[in-house]
């Protein structure tokens, strides 16, 4: 498993084991890599539906994905029924949709208790670095290493946004989008630097090309390696991270307003507010 992505899979296993999640529940993956497959394996998940697999680069260099069961879905059209599943897990997918808000409302839709995903953290500190082009915001290299024919918004060769999240921002979505519903958001930012020796190269629409000449790729490469596990164990650092782990957990409890019959739920007409 790579060095820098060890992370990931720590997250993963740590949110599974706090929820107390069932290693036999039923989980759709849209946009999985092989290393998602990796991931999910050595956490313990047994019951995962993969989706897009077809399309991706990575399909023939991995067995273990050949092996899965796979459909093809859009991530922003989910065509599953309501609660088909108990989780729906996204990891670094839903910053390539025209609307990010849409996915994220369909992951809702389709699962039957938690939406799990891993995007981008918006974050003071990662604005500033955007800011002093130490970052780009838009996703160039994708589409470079996809041949120029892919890798963009809804993988097409347009190169997309990044469009980062924070708990505040998924709050104000799932309380839009199901509003008769108790939901509970929790947002765990985080650092990991997911680069390897050829990644320096490729940010040349960045400053952070004269900080890699400066030190050279292997250093540099080091010097992430060190500082990410020194910002993670600092809770205030590690708040400003790259990355946002994100639950979202769908209870079972509707608003005391709601009335909840065979035919859905209602504004409760006997309810009165104040009292």
């Amino acid at each position: 498993m790579a060095k820098l992505k060890k992370k990931y899979a720590e997250m993963m296993r740590n949110w599974r084991q706090h929820n107390d999640v069932a290693l036999e529940s039923r989980m759709l993956a849209p946009g999985a890599g092989p290393y998602d497959v990796a991931v999910l394996n050595e956490v313990g998940f047994s019951q995962v539906t993969y989706s897009n697999l077809g399309s991706s680069s990575y399909l023939t260099d991995s067995k273990e994905l050949a092996e899965r069961e796979a459909l093809a879905l859009d991530l922003e059209d989910i065509d599953c029924p309501d609660n088909s599943y108990d989780i729906v897990f996204v990891h670094g997918a839903i910053h390539h949709c025209r609307s990010p808000h849409r996915a994220i409302c369909e992951m809702l839709r389709v699962s039957s208790r938690h939406v799990v995903f891993v995007e981008p953290n918006d974050s003071a500190f990662m604005r500033l670095m955007i800011r002093l082009g130490l970052s780009f915001p838009f996703e160039i290299a994708a589409v470079v290493d996809s041949g120029f024919v892919a890798g963009g918004v809804r993988n097409t060769d347009i190169p997309n946004w990044v469009f980062r999240w924070n708990t505040h921002e998924v709050k104000k979505l799932v309380l839009a989008f199901m509003p008769e519903r108790f939901v509970k958001v929790s947002g765990s930012p985080y650092w990991d630097f997911n680069i390897d020796e050829k990644e320096p190269a490729k940010r040349k629409l960045t400053k952070l090309k004269y900080v890699i000449k400066v030190f050279g790729a292997k250093n540099f490469l080091r010097i992430l390696r060190a500082s990410q596990r020194v910002a993670n164990f600092i809770p205030w650092v590690s708040a400003q991270g790259n990355k946002f782990f994100c639950h979202i957990e769908k209870t079972p409890d509707y608003r005391p307003w709601i009335s909840v019959t065979e035919q859905g739920a209602s504004f409760n007409r006997e309810f009165r507010s104040g009292k």
